[in-house]
């Protein structure tokens, strides 16, 4: 008992040893320290929140992605043994984890500077650089021009009626070109059909065809006549002018035909490509669909206009207007 009363505070051994003025001196003193204790002011509480920065608080974004691989190096560290001479990585179920998050940022890291990196892919045009208007004037008026661009390719509106006969005597439509060739897949459109891209489309999508800038540039009341020859699908592929890396490209576009009033009631004919593309292989780079996941994907590129598909387009209009019979002509 003398023991523990000993080892009491001084106001504990005051009571025990029955001196109550030196207990309620010490209890006094006790309570007044308590009531008169100084709390932080608010102005240094204030100053110590605004203090700290933002990226420096903690679970802060800008510090978590250091963070994560500070513990991730340490982690590797602290399991690192010497074995025989040589290191060996001790795996623990905390730094499998670790590992598996790291491995993943790597893959992904990694995938993203595949994605970055310059295609040294070598495109190379075997055609006239720049390319020359395709051009040529006709005796022709334009009339007869229409009627004999309507004869040498696949009209949209032909196509639509044969799905859709009037009465079971209506003649079925038929390709005017023969099957596997490229042209069996495009249609004519006139300048009124919503599927004939406006002057912004034009600029919009002009890319490295400086050429299809020119047709943009002229007056509406200039192209009231025009054609459009086009491939709906978008995914009609043929060899032209382009090689990437010594192969034959597959290249592909739609054509706008260009028809003006000449001297002597004659036509005068210009071809435009619209929207040459190729096809330069694969690359790699992240879905579009879904998830980002890494894959491969087709390398589409958008290139200068071709001559050798130009002057086909118009060698066909030249040779329908050959072949025209009298009646079509006016």
């Amino acid at each position: 008992m003398l023991a523990n009363v000993l080892k009491a505070p001084a106001c504990a051994r005051a009571f025990v040893s029955g001196n109550r003025s030196q207990a309620y001196l010490r209890a006094v003193s006790t309570k007044v320290k308590v009531v008169f204790r100084l709390v932080p002011r608010v102005p240094t509480a204030v100053m110590m929140a605004t203090e700290i920065a933002d990226g420096d608080k903690r679970y802060s974004m800008a510090v978590a992605p250091l963070a994560s691989w500070a513990n991730l190096a340490s982690s590797l560290v602290r399991n690192l043994h010497l074995c025989r001479g040589s290191y060996v990585l001790v795996v623990t179920s905390m730094n499998k984890r670790n590992l598996l998050f790291g491995t993943l940022i790597v893959f992904v890291v990694g995938i993203a500077a595949l994605a970055g990196l310059p295609n040294v892919k070598q495109v190379e045009k075997r055609g006239p650089i720049p390319p020359a208007p395709v051009a040529a004037v006709v005796t022709n008026n334009i009339g007869e021009v229409l009627s004999a661009i309507h004869d040498a390719f696949n009209n949209w509106s032909d196509l639509v009626a044969g799905l859709n006969p009037p009465n079971d005597y209506a003649q079925p439509y038929k390709n005017k070109f023969p099957y596997g060739s490229h042209w069996s897949r495009f249609y004519l459109f006139s300048r009124d059909d919503p599927v004939f891209p406006s002057d912004e489309q034009i600029l919009l999508t002009s890319g490295t065809n400086p050429s299809i800038e020119r047709y943009a540039q002229i007056p509406a009341d200039r192209k009231s006549r025009d054609l459009y020859l086009n491939e709906p699908s978008g995914d009609q592929w043929w060899m032209s002018e382009y090689f990437v890396d010594g192969q034959p490209a597959n290249f592909c576009c739609s054509f706008l035909i260009h028809l003006e009033p000449a001297e002597d009631t004659g036509t005068r004919i210009e071809i435009f490509e619209y929207q040459p593309t190729i096809w330069a292989g694969e690359k790699f780079g992240f879905s579009a669909h879904g998830l980002p996941v890494p894959t491969r994907l087709h390398d589409i590129r958008v290139v200068d206009s071709t001559t050798m598909d130009r002057d086909e387009v118009l060698r066909m209009i030249q040779d329908a207007l050959a072949t025209q019979s009298p009646e079509k002509r006016n």
